[in-house]
């Protein structure tokens, strides 16, 4: 009797820990919304962005809230509607940046910042479009892109609730925003959960690059046994790939290794690799990595 009560108290403790981590919805109680100061007509004012960040905001109280009481943020809104012109045609382009930030801090309140952006466009036919035209479209794009910003702001709200124990759910939860699971390795990483290396391992298997990128950094920062070997298989795939920009953001990682055969890899790139700022970049890798000492 006594054990099965001791077990029952127990289990009510550890939910109550659980739920005292995930806070209540971040309230927001501020909205600010700034436009380009010179717009096109048929361009939406920061009154629609205004009306549409509300409804969004309305449409669920998971992570963040209009309704229900909890810690207050404010949100700062940017937003740019745009014609670029093309060789044939045009292209409408909106561009809307968010940040939600916490009202007051305090020892006790840590400063809390949610950042979130996107980018939509509309490839337009040939010669410029009416007005009308022009007007649905920069709306419809426009709401578009409202709802996914206030979307990806919902899901690191909801990432930084999360019991750092549960993290690894985030990460390796593939219909999740690619950047809010980019978003809970970062914060795995201050707590570092015992489950967040196999989550990691099961992310490089992916076949989402950014995330592979994201994962293999972050077993290279828990200083992993798996890292040197992910990170190379990485490096090399991205070079495969063509993704040379990704993979300048690897190289280094790959040069920090503490393994003689980085020091061969990386001069082989210094010399073969067909892209001159690829050869430039290892070959400096090359000059900062120590002599490697040779047994005779």
């Amino acid at each position: 009797m006594w054990i099965l009560l001791v077990a029952a108290l127990v289990g009510c403790d550890e939910k109550k820990s659980v739920d005292a981590s995930q806070s209540n919805p971040y309230r927001i109680t501020d909205i600010e919304i700034n436009g380009e100061q010179e717009r096109q007509s048929w361009a939406p004012g920061d009154e629609h962005i205004t009306r549409w960040l509300d409804a969004a905001l309305f449409a669920s109280d998971r992570g963040l809230s209009r309704r229900k009481e909890g810690m207050n943020m404010r949100v700062v809104v940017h937003h740019q509607v745009r014609l670029e012109p093309l060789r044939r045609g045009a292209r409408l382009v909106v561009d809307v940046d968010a940040e939600a930030r916490r009202n007051s801090v305090s020892s006790e309140a840590p400063m809390v910042t949610l950042t979130a952006s996107t980018q939509y466009r509309h490839l337009l036919a040939r010669g410029r479009p009416t007005d009308q035209v022009l007007y649905a479209l920069s709306r419809t794009l426009g709401r578009q892109a409202v709802e996914d910003v206030v979307t990806q702001l919902r899901l690191r709200a909801r990432v930084r609730q999360t019991n750092p124990a549960h993290l690894s759910r985030w990460i390796t939860d593939e219909e999740v925003h690619a950047s809010s699971r980019r978003y809970a390795i970062r914060r795995a990483l201050i707590y570092a959960p015992r489950n967040l290396e196999p989550a990691l391992l099961e992310v490089v298997e992916s076949n989402d690059e950014e995330m592979v990128v994201s994962a293999a950094r972050a077993l290279h920062e828990l200083e992993s046994e798996r890292a040197a070997y992910v990170l190379m298989d990485v490096a090399q795939q991205l070079s495969r790939d063509e993704e040379y920009d990704r993979y300048l953001r690897v190289l280094p990682l790959v040069g920090q290794l503490d393994a003689p055969w980085v020091s061969i890899y990386l001069e082989t790139v210094a010399e073969a690799h067909r892209v001159p700022r690829v050869r430039n970049r290892a070959s400096s890798l090359v000059a900062d990595r120590p002599p490697v000492l040779q047994d005779y």
